[in-house]
């Protein structure tokens, strides 16, 4: 294993760990920070996505489990949001963070019923 990618499995094991303890403002802080360091990179993608699910699962407000399973400006692009097109996300990455979302929400209301 690469030492970038090693760094990368052991901030994501830390991550997992506040995802236990229901710990998900600080995971989606940590992902967020973990951005420019990787960009691109699916596993954090993955997490981020697995956040905002359980984080949303765990919300009983309807309308914002809805705000936490949207995607936001920006929430999808490698530069944080900060203009940068060159570090902007793939169409079709961006489209499989969007298809996750509705299937996360999907799966949501059906565990409610």
């Amino acid at each position: 294993m690469t030492a970038p990618n090693s760094a990368l499995v052991k901030n994501l094991t830390e991550v997992e760990k506040l995802l236990q303890t229901r710990n998900y403002e600080e995971a989606e802080a940590r992902l967020k920070a973990m951005q420019p360091d990787y960009p691109g990179e699916p596993r954090l993608f993955f997490t981020m996505a697995q956040t905002a699910s359980l984080w949303a699962r765990d919300t009983t407000d309807d309308d914002l489990q809805t705000q936490r399973t949207e995607p936001r400006p920006g929430q999808l692009s490698s530069g944080g949001g900060r203009g940068n097109a060159g570090n902007r996300q793939s169409p079709a990455v961006t489209a499989r963070m969007k298809r996750w979302a509705a299937f996360s929400r999907s799966s949501i209301i059906r565990t409610r019923q």
